[in-house]
């Protein structure tokens, strides 16, 4: 069984790299691409070789590099599940003795180091054209990012087919909601207070990332506070992944059929597989007794 699930890993990398990681690393080349071409070759002199070319190539960097951040994170996690119970893939994969969790936890690891490589190739490959840029501190927000989120988006997948416009919908309601939420002078009601302390602690994710890029001293609460919400809900993730079948589907699909009248309709036969209830043979007419010849 281990030996299938590491024979495996070298087509999980590959899915990874061919048909998840090009778009956003497409995407970050031309956004930070041409203003770096331009700052270089458009005027007399190299933008980021004058004074003031390290503040100009932060807010480049800050405004186009870290966008792969959540733009990988999207891609990676989204749709690692959800796309084989989809897709009908899981027959397949386990056609073979090869644990499900063990599948996808090597399949989150895998995802996970080459979200953190790439980020780092493309962080240095920027200082080399601009200003030198801390590729460790690079890698270190991003194993955090990824991590939190990550561990969302399993879940997130784990329990139900729409995975990827869960975690977006998560991510962006996190990012609205808990700046305000901590304000001295809340506005948000009760119920949008308490949402905002049960979804990812993104706010304590951005304050962290922002110490360790300007080399301040990180905040050990914060840090404890985000490795705590990933570990667990990683875990509930890897829950939900033993507990129920894995071609189960969404619990309001599940809630719409469970309510559905069995008798099938003409329209909608009943497939192969499904069990059939016995249907009673139509009655035949009894044949009619001939009458005896006229003598």
């Amino acid at each position: 069984m281990q030996k299938n699930l590491v024979a495996y890993g070298r087509y999980q990398l590959t899915d990874y790299l061919l048909q998840k990681a090009w778009l956003p690393l497409l995407l970050i080349a031309l956004m930070a691409g041409v203003p770096v071409y331009v700052a270089i070759h458009a005027g007399a002199q190299n933008q980021f070789l004058t004074p003031n070319g390290p503040q100009y190539a932060a807010a480049l960097f800050n405004g186009t590099i870290t966008l792969f951040l959540p733009l990988g994170l999207f891609f990676a996690v989204s749709g690692t599940i959800s796309g084989d119970r989809i897709k009908g893939y899981y027959r397949f994969l386990f056609s073979k003795p090869v644990n499900v969790v063990n599948y996808y936890v090597q399949q989150f690891v895998l995802s996970g180091v080459a979200y953190v490589v790439i980020y780092a190739v493309i962080v240095w490959i920027f200082g080399l054209f601009t200003v030198h840029q801390s590729v460790h501190r690079a890698v270190e927000n991003a194993l955090l990012t990824y991590f939190l989120m990550g561990s969302v988006g399993l879940f997130l997948g784990a329990l139900t087919r729409s995975d990827g416009v869960l975690l977006g919908g998560v991510w962006a309601l996190a990012l609205l909601l808990q700046p305000l939420a901590i304000l001295p002078t809340n506005p948000l009601p009760y119920w949008a207070t308490v949402l905002a302390k049960v979804l990812p602690p993104v706010h304590k994710l951005d304050a962290v990332r922002t110490q360790i890029y300007t080399m301040q001293p990180l905040d050990t609460h914060h840090l404890r506070i985000l490795l705590a919400y990933g570990s667990v809900i990683f875990s509930a993730g890897l829950t939900g992944l033993t507990r129920p079948p894995l071609a189960r589907l969404s619990p309001l699909l599940r809630l719409r059929i469970h309510f559905t009248p069995s008798t099938p309709s003409p329209t909608h036969p009943p497939s192969p597989t499904s069990p059939r209830t016995p249907v009673p043979a139509p009655l035949r007419p009894l044949p009619r007794r001939c009458s005896p010849p006229h003598t």
